[in-house]
């Protein structure tokens, strides 16, 4: 559904977020059409960038501009596309035990249903594959962030620091951390639905193709010799 003007008019200046809570940017334009539809964002990122937002993969929710990572935008798609696919697919069977329609329009649904799936099994592959880059990335910033905890305790321990300035320190690192994990655990939680969805026994089963119906076959021609005439006529 489209993002309307009125939806968003009054994030201007605000600061947006993502699915887990960090920051993204801050909203500072956005661009509509004559029907009040938004086409696009633009979000300040950095002091010195802004960058583009297509309006897909913004969302609003309780009462915040949500921007979704590219990796969860994408598997979005092919979720609720794969969903939509299995759906019809029952619809399509349940058809074939039940309507008297010529074959012929049912198997043209079909063909075109299979080659879509056959299509959203390649981009559930390629979504599964990127949300396990994200994953690798994500433990190497885990990693980053224990690295720097650790050092911020001996750095205190040792007397360097305040108790005030390790506090402050350690929440934010923590923070971060709670982030990430967050995001990992739902980019996991994510690929087990795509990969419940294409091990689904309706997408992997071959859907039988509607029966043709037969025109009906000529009775055998009959045989009537000479005398079976006369019969027939009266004669003796």
């Amino acid at each position: 559904m489209a993002i309307k003007v009125g939806d968003v008019s009054g994030y201007l200046g605000l600061e947006i977020h993502d699915p887990y809570g960090r920051i993204f940017g801050t909203l500072v334009t956005f661009y509509s059409n004559v029907h009040g539809e938004v086409e696009g964002f633009e979000v300040k990122v950095s002091d010195d960038k802004i960058v583009h937002i297509e309006p897909e993969k913004i969302r609003v929710e309780d009462g915040k501009l949500v921007v979704l990572p590219e990796w969860k935008y994408r598997a979005t798609r092919v979720i609720e596309a794969l969903d939509r696919a299995l759906k019809r697919k029952k619809a399509i069977e349940k058809t074939l035990s039940q309507t008297d329609l010529p074959g012929s329009v049912i198997e043209t649904y079909l063909k075109r249903l299979n080659d879509d799936i056959k299509r959203l099994k390649d981009e559930a592959a390629k979504a599964k594959t990127e949300i396990k880059v994200r994953i690798n990335r994500i433990e190497d910033e885990v990693l980053h962030v224990d690295r720097a905890l650790v050092n911020l305790q001996i750095t205190y321990l040792s007397g360097e620091i305040s108790d005030t300035a390790y506090r402050k320190s350690s929440e934010q690192l923590k923070r971060i951390k709670d982030w990430l994990l967050e995001e990992k655990s739902d980019a996991r939680s994510t690929i087990e639905k795509i990969e419940k969805l294409e091990s689904s026994p309706v997408l992997l089963a071959e859907t039988p193709k509607p029966k043709t119906k037969q025109s009906p076959q000529p009775s055998a021609p009959v045989n009537v010799k000479p005398d079976d005439v006369v019969v027939m006529l009266g004669g003796e």
